[in-house]
């Protein structure tokens, strides 16, 4: 009794969708990454790389820089998450 989507229907704009809304958010990772990897601090890279961080204060850049290393740690560890 009338049109009933399938599976493929809603997976697919849904998948692209959540791609594209994810996409700024990884590129600003991947942009303080860099910048941690360069050397610079979070103080810094607050106040001096707004246009490589996007809206994040550096409550949200320490959180990142804390979990990164963790991360970090936990894979030359042997634990690989």
């Amino acid at each position: 009794p009338g049109f009933r989507p399938r599976k493929e229907h809603i997976c697919r704009p849904l998948q692209n969708f959540w791609l594209r809304s994810w996409e700024p958010l990884l590129s600003t990772v991947q942009n303080v990454i860099d910048l941690l990897d360069q050397g610079n601090t979070i103080p810094f890279i607050a106040r001096y790389r707004k246009e490589l961080h996007g809206s994040m204060d550096d409550t949200a850049l320490r959180k990142l820089e804390d979990r990164l290393t963790y991360l970090a740690e936990s894979w030359t560890s042997g634990g690989r998450r």
